[in-house]
This record gives C-alpha cells, sequence and structure tokens, in this order.
C-alpha cells in the first residue's frame, strides 16, 4: 500500500507546483497590467502561457508582454517564453 501512495504523490506534487506558477503569473498580470486573471483561464503547456481572456483585456496585456514576462520569470522556473 505504501507503493501506491508514494506513487500518487508524484501527482500531487505536480499539480501543486503548477498552481503555485499560475498564481505568480497572474499577480503578474495584476500588478504590471491591472489584469485581473485568475488561474482557472490560465492554462500551461510548456514554456507558453494561454490566457483565457477577452480581447481588450489582451491587448492591454501584449503591450506590457515583456515587462510582465520578466516579472514571471524572476519568479518561477523554468522560464516561460510567451504568453498567448
Amino acid at each position: 500500500m505504501n507503493h501506491i501512495d508514494n506513487f500518487f504523490a508524484r501527482f500531487k506534487k505536480a499539480f501543486v507546483g503548477n498552481s503555485n506558477k499560475k498564481e505568480a503569473i497572474a499577480a503578474s498580470c495584476m500588478s504590471h497590467a491591472g489584469l485581473n486573471v485568475t488561474p482557472e483561464q490560465i492554462e500551461i503547456k510548456g514554456q507558453i502561457v494561454r490566457l483565457n481572456i477577452s480581447p481588450a483585456a489582451k491587448s492591454n496585456l501584449f503591450m506590457k508582454k515583456a515587462d510582465i514576462l520578466a516579472d514571471i520569470n524572476q519568479k518561477i522556473k523554468p522560464d516561460i517564453s510567451d504568453i498567448h
């Protein structure tokens, strides 16, 4: 039974890490662009972040994209290369 617990513990660590990344991304979007992005609106695939937000919010985000990416990459590793 102990082996099964260890097996599932690996997945738990992966989900907790992803949650922390989403919180850091949401905080960076709020501080630099003034966008209130929830973790549910954020998808991370490899080094690319996809935000499920309105087109108007995305255009505001893209104007400050360099600052947001720099802030995110200081907080989390591996580095995020792009935001869509």
